[in-house]
Parts: C-alpha cells; sequence; structure tokens
C-alpha cells in the first residue's frame, strides 16, 4: 500500500537548540508566491492591506514571547525577512551555534524558534483570512527558511541585506 503522505525531512541545523539565546535569519514565503503582501514602487515596497497585517505581525512577537527582539524585518510583495534574536543570557547578545549540552538550565521551551514562527503563521493566517472573507486559504509556505547567525559580523550583513532588500528586488529572479 503506497503511503499518502511522504515523511518531511528537516531543513533545520542537525543537533542545534533553537532555545538557546542567539539570532536567527527567518524567511517566509506566501504559498504559490502571488506578490500578495505589496508591490514595488520606485525601489520600494507599497504593503497591500495583507502585507500591513504581516508587518504587524511582527509587532506581536515579543510581546508574547518577551525573550525576544526583532531588530529588524521586512515584508516583501511574496515573502517577509526577519533577524529574531532570542535574548535569554543577555540583551542583543549574538552566541555562536553549539549543539545541545547536558548540565545547566535550558531555556523556556516556548521560546524556541519553530514556536515563535508558527505563532506568527497561526496570528497573521487568521487575519489575513478574515481580511479575505475565506476559510480555505493556504496563505504561508508550508515552512520557513531559517539561517543561525553565527557571529556580530554576520548579523550585520544579515541586517544590511533585509534593510536593502526591497532596491534589489528588480535585480532578483521573482517567479
Amino acid at each position: 500500500m503506497p503511503a499518502i503522505y511522504s515523511k518531511r525531512r528537516s531543513i533545520r541545523l542537525k543537533g542545534y537548540d533553537y532555545r538557546q539565546p542567539g539570532a536567527y535569519f527567518v524567511t517566509i514565503c506566501e504559498h504559490g508566491k502571488e506578490s500578495l503582501l505589496g508591490a514595488m514602487a520606485n525601489n520600494e515596497v507599497k504593503l497591500t492591506n495583507l502585507g500591513a497585517i504581516a508587518a504587524g505581525g511582527f509587532q506581536l512577537l515579543p510581546s508574547r514571547f518577551p525573550s525576544i527582539e526583532i531588530p529588524i524585518f521586512c515584508v516583501m510583495p511574496n515573502h517577509v525577512h526577519v533577524i529574531i534574536c532570542n535574548t535569554n543570557a543577555g540583551r542583543g547578545e549574538v552566541t555562536s551555534p553549539s549543539p545541545i549540552q547536558g548540565g545547566g538550565t535550558p531555556p523556556l521551551p516556548k521560546d524556541a524558534l519553530g514556536k515563535i514562527v508558527a505563532f506568527y503563521k497561526y496570528q497573521t493566517t487568521k487575519q489575513i483570512k478574515n481580511a479575505l472573507t475565506t476559510s480555505g486559504l493556504r496563505f504561508w509556505q508550508r515552512n520557513y527558511y531559517e539561517r543561525v547567525i553565527r557571529n556580530d559580523r554576520e548579523l550585520e550583513a544579515i541586517y544590511d541585506y533585509i534593510d536593502t532588500n526591497p532596491a534589489n528586488w528588480d535585480r532578483e529572479e521573482h517567479q
């Protein structure tokens, strides 16, 4: 009997504890990449109502997860970029990734990166479905892309990438 569902392969960093303090670069794409979040005009993103909902979702995260900070995010026409800093060990500190180690007290499980992204996607999808007055819509892609930011130099480069992403839209491939 053939399997109806195939087993999903994790794209997360093997052996890495996403609850630990650190900074993460996250990209979440629209399902179908239809550019429902905004349109480009003069190297700027003009957000639609749905794009404004996506932007507002980032403002909810620190109140729901007090140990995180969002130093920058960008809503593009068909995806969003964000840096999420889990600051359990110190304000804004970027730490090198390390595997799960025994001993010590682990950070709260609710601050795991996957739970943060899931909360964001759930809250924004709920509002987007209300705005579109539809119930069957799948708005975000099933997963998300993330990169563990390893040091301050990387943090600065990714910050600049997010900050200049709208100006580079025409140079990138968007299909």
